[in-house]
């Protein structure tokens, strides 16, 4: 099995699940009911049809070439994503126990100290407060929408 053929089954399967999620998702009450699902449904069906050609194209190029295994050992930008993933997966975890200005503080210190290393901690700090702060700021009081406060300081 080649890293084509497990993406693309990956990214069928993430698709299907995700397009079932869309639809499952509560009408809207006003206006057309199906309206807030039209994107993700487009989104996932997309992701599904791109797996399934993905699948397809390296059905085609096995049947013209010899079959070789790939290697599955992860590179270093093969870890670089693994553990983005991993962080962005803490994150959605974190975002509502932790609040959102903490999590998106901890997770862009993490993702800009994975990429340009810890000896600049001072604008990896500065960036990461600022943009956390300015987006919370921005959200909280230009456009009137609420993110997670920090529900363990009693906010």
């Amino acid at each position: 099995m080649t890293i084509n053929t497990i993406t693309g089954i990956l990214s069928f399967l993430i698709g299907i699940g995700y397009s079932y999620m869309a639809w499952t998702l509560p009408r809207a009450t006003v206006g057309n009911p199906i309206a807030p699902s039209v994107f993700p449904l487009m989104l996932g069906l997309g992701m599904t049809i791109m797996g399934i050609l993905l699948l397809i194209q390296e059905k085609a190029w096995l049947l013209k070439k010899e079959r070789k295994s790939v290697s599955l050992t992860l590179t270093q930008y093969g870890k670089s994503i693994a553990t983005v993933t991993f962080l962005c997966i803490l994150y959605a975890f974190f975002f509502e126990r932790l609040g959102y200005l903490l999590s998106t503080f901890l997770f862009l210190s993490s993702v800009l100290s994975l990429f340009n290393g810890k000896e600049r901690w001072k604008s990896i700090l500065g960036v990461s407060i600022g943009f956390s702060v300015g987006v919370y700021a921005l959200f909280g009081e230009v456009l009137n929408i609420q993110l997670p406060r920090m529900p363990f300081l009693g906010l």
